[in-house]
């Protein structure tokens, strides 16, 4: 177990915060993408800093800012420094910014689900009809669906092969960072997923976690 001192350098996700691309006009406590990269890059060039504690929880981000954040996660680690990562609650955009972590743990009762990915499709067109209205659009291509939303009251399939394709590409890329970074075989992993586990212990059992801790034994 690292142990966590005076000399690391403490960088926080504060709960169900957005991660905007910039700083809005009025006080907010939330980190910017821009700065979240430059402080894991001012951290891994400075020699006070010995690693760096992460805590996370309900991440208020797409996909594309967490990637980026576990670039920088990865990056800071391959300068010889640690993370070590503590999560609060957790689903698959958490859990898998934090097992890019040296170390990774959770507290027992931690609200947590790692389920699957799943993709939604809202439709309009009943709505409109029973206000009297009819949409218009014009179509240029089979994949262009930006105006099914209002035209249509299902979803057509090479809207659904869209989706699909993109479900499967997040979920395999999930898949292989995840095995990879626990080093667990995919199919251990995915079959763990597939089981639908409620129990925290199960998790470290799993090795899908370092231990499960309250914070303060984290840090003794």
């Amino acid at each position: 177990m690292i142990s966590v001192h005076a000399d690391v350098y403490f960088f926080f996700f504060f709960q169900r915060t957005q991660i905007s691309d910039v700083k809005g006009k009025f006080f907010s406590p939330a980190f910017t993408l821009p700065q979240i990269c430059e402080n894991f890059a001012k951290a891994a060039n400075d020699p006070r800093i010995a690693g760096i504690y992460l805590r996370i929880s309900s991440l208020g981000c797409g996909w594309g800012k967490v990637d980026e954040i576990r670039r920088h996660i990865v990056d800071f680690r391959k300068t010889g420094k640690f993370v070590v990562t503590y999560l609060y609650s957790f689903q698959e955009k958490e859990y898998y910014l934090g097992c890019a972590s040296d170390e990774l743990y959770a507290p027992q009762l931690a609200p947590f689900g790692l389920y699957g990915f799943a993709l939604s499709a809202s439709f309009y067109r009943g709505i409109l009809e029973k206000m009297g209205m009819e949409p218009q659009w014009v179509r240029f291509g089979k994949y262009k669906k930006a105006g099914d939303q209002m035209a249509r009251k299902t979803i057509a399939e090479p809207h659904l092969e869209v989706l699909n394709k993109l479900l499967d590409d997040r979920y395999d890329y999930w898949m292989d960072v995840v095995s990879s970074s626990t080093g667990k075989r995919r199919d251990e992993v995915e079959k763990f997923v597939n089981e639908g586990v409620y129990d925290m212990d199960r998790l470290k059992e799993a090795g899908l976690l370092t231990d499960v801790l309250y914070e303060d034994e984290v840090h003794t």
